[in-house]
This record gives structure tokens, C-alpha cells and sequence, in this order.
């Protein structure tokens, strides 16, 4: 089930494989689910989550100092451009008018 217009605030992940996981929303909402996907953004509540919980099972000061570092988002040097364009301007494009590869661009659709 797709639930809209909500804000993910943390979900709790049971032991048991067979429970299912459950979200918790912050209009005081809950809802179940088996699989957890965290495409929630840079202020990733998933990530906040997920990495929260390894930092309570975890002995390492050092590693839980890391796992602490990695809840806030924080700028890696790497930039990303996307851009939508028409199923018609784009089967007008000649086929070799854009060639990227990860991290480094080759070609443009602006060359």
C-alpha cells in the first residue's frame, strides 16, 4: 500500500524476520510493512533510523562515533545534475549526443 501527503519519522525493525517492520509517521500514524526503502531524502528519516539503531548495538567508541557522523547529511564534494526531457526531444537527440560515466562526464547534450 502507498501512503501519501505522510512524513516518516523512524520505523521499528523487529527481530524476528517474520514480523513486519513498523512505521511510524509524525501525524501519530503507524503502518506496517516488510520492506523499508529509503528514498526519503537528504534528511533521510530511514537513514536516521537505521544508523541509530546500529549505534545502540554497537561496542566500537570509535565506530559508534562514525555511525553518529553519518546521521546528518553532509556535502561530499559530488554534485549531480538531472533534467527531464520529452520522449519526443529526446528520440530527436543523435544517439551519441550524451556519454556519461559514473563520475565523470564524456559527452553533453548541450555540446
Amino acid at each position: 500500500m502507498l501512503h501519501t501527503s505522510k512524513r516518516l519519522v523512524g520505523y521499528s525493525d523487529p527481530e524476528d524476520p517474520a514480523c513486519p517492520i513498523r512505521l511510524s509517521f509524525s501525524d501519530g500514524t503507524e503502518a506496517t510493512c516488510d520492506v523499508v526503502v529509503g528514498a526519503d531524502g537528504v534528511k533521510s528519516a530511514v537513514r536516521a533510523t537505521m544508523l541509530s539503531s546500529l549505534i545502540a548495538g554497537t561496542q566500537s567508541p570509535e565506530h559508534v562515533e562514525k555511525l553518529r557522523d553519518s546521521i546528518l547529511p553532509r556535502y561530499s564534494g559530488a554534485v549531480t545534475h538531472r533534467a527531464v526531457i520529452s520522449r519526443e526531444k529526446f528520440t530527436q537527440l543523435p544517439q551519441d549526443s550524451s556519454v556519461w560515466t559514473v563520475g565523470k562526464l564524456v559527452g553533453s547534450l548541450y555540446s
